[in-house]
């Protein structure tokens, strides 16, 4: 459900993804890059009947008030389409700052019953800094 939504377009990524990184040569973790798939923008105020989370969406330590502030201030947002098998949803990315400031990646997909299910938190990549900025223009 996407209340509010007043424009949209389809735009192809350079660099990084919506999966996690591997371990790196010496245990360091590489920066992921964004594939070449289609994302589309959409802007305009989100409401969900509420958010639930997967157990992996709290691996990175980010609590559920910083996700829950990044996604009620986002107001501009992106929708990854779905490509079964692998991902049999669209996952839909936020980008944006806590209320210390800390940039966050938050990727969710929305539930039949109008809930976002929280699959992904986590300090943000440099490979989102362009959708970043992007998205900071339109931040409420």
């Amino acid at each position: 459900m996407w209340a509010g939504a007043t424009h949209h377009r389809t735009v192809h990524l350079r660099d990084g993804h919506l999966c996690s990184t591997r371990e790196g040569v010496g245990g360091e973790r590489p920066e992921s890059r964004v594939d070449r798939t289609s994302f589309v923008r959409h802007n305009g105020q989100v409401e969900y009947g509420g958010l639930s989370w997967t157990a992996g969406a709290r691996n990175h330590r980010v609590s559920r008030a910083q996700v829950r502030y990044v996604i009620d201030h986002a107001g501009l947002f992106f929708v990854q389409p779905a490509a079964p098998p692998d991902r049999p949803d669209e996952a839909v990315l936020f980008l944006g700052d806590d209320e210390a400031g800390a940039q966050l990646e938050v990727v969710g997909v929305e539930l039949a019953d109008g809930r976002l299910r929280v699959i992904h938190a986590m300090p943000m990549r440099t490979g989102y800094q362009d959708l970043y900025e992007e998205a900071k223009k339109w931040r409420q």
